[in-house]
């Protein structure tokens, strides 16, 4: 029962964090607020059981059956939660980017051009791993504030076009009320109809803002993206931070340093590739990296990070 107790109370932390981020918040919040309501009761009850069952002399029969009730009561009551994780949209963590002046001054940019009333599609560009998403993601949290609505729709693997019109269609009388609403697609590859997409854009809509992420500017251009913003890459210090980040508390003596700052030289300013390397460090030997030095080339336009790994 308690790995149980557990998982719901696990379950009940993914929901709420979720909902944070769903559009389809105000639908779903008062049935997430009562079913994590009931989910939080069943957890003290079950608690309250364990620890009263503990101080028993012993465990008859009559526990034995509580128990067995109790245990099916939690995991129907998972089961019944499930429904809400899968309704809803990942949650984003935010980045500290206290010391990481480059992405701070990208961000910068991107928020005086989307207060910017004359244009309405922007492009951040950039090759894969360069935090495209990432600073979206930032946009969306820091901006909040400014718009009525932020819908973040992820396009790859690939474009699943009534899936971006249903959550359009959410925020659509919203941007027919003159309200500001931002719209993000995020690694866009190809050359997307808006319109067809059920996005509201053009002279009549400007209260509609379009970010477009891709590792391509001409399809942001081809979209109608009056500003494109190219995605800087990190310094040296902002990458072996990124790098130390990843290692997390393993200890590394000057060898080992010496090494680890010749593979961040070879990753001209990928956060997404530094990162990556980084964890592998973390579960391979010395010997393993000091061979193939020179092999984690980072990648060039238009190749994943994943496709040189």
């Amino acid at each position: 029962m308690g790995k149980n107790i557990d998982k719901l109370k696990h379950q009940v932390e993914r929901v709420q964090q979720r909902m944070k981020w769903d559009e389809h918040r105000e639908c779903l919040l008062l049935r997430v607020q009562k079913w994590a309501a009931g989910a939080k009761a069943k957890i003290s009850d079950a608690t309250t059981f364990i620890n009263a069952k503990q101080d028993a002399m012993c465990f008859n029969l009559r526990y034995g059956n509580k128990t067995s009730r109790k245990t099916d009561s939690l995991k129907e009551h998972r089961y019944d939660g499930n429904v809400f994780e899968t309704s809803a949209s990942c949650p984003y963590q935010r980045k500290d980017l206290e010391n990481f002046d480059t992405q701070k001054s990208t961000l910068k940019e991107v928020f005086q051009v989307l207060e910017d009333d004359d244009t309405q599609i922007v492009g951040l560009v950039g090759l894969a791993g360069a935090g495209k998403t990432t600073l979206a993601s930032e946009v969306a949290m820091e901006m909040s504030n400014r718009f009525a609505k932020i819908v973040f729709i992820t396009l790859s693997p690939s474009v699943d076009v009534k899936m971006i019109r249903e959550k359009v269609r959410v925020v659509t009388s919203l941007i027919l009320q003159k309200k500001k609403v931002l719209i993000i697609l995020d690694d866009v590859s190809e050359k997307l109809d808006l319109q067809d997409l059920g996005i509201p854009c053009g002279s009549r809509y400007t209260n509609c803002k379009i970010l477009l992420t891709s590792r391509n500017m001409d399809v942001c251009v081809a979209m109608g993206a009056t500003k494109t913003i190219l995605v800087k890459p990190l310094t040296e210090n902002e990458a072996w931070l990124v790098f130390q980040h990843a290692l997390g508390d393993i200890h590394m003596n000057n060898r080992l340093k010496e090494v680890t700052f010749n593979i961040i030289k070879e990753c001209p300013g990928l956060p997404r590739f530094v990162e990556t390397l980084g964890t592998a460090l973390r579960r391979n030997l010395l010997s393993f990296w000091e061979t193939p030095l020179c092999e984690p080339k980072a990648p060039t336009a238009g190749m994943s990070v994943s496709s040189r790994l």
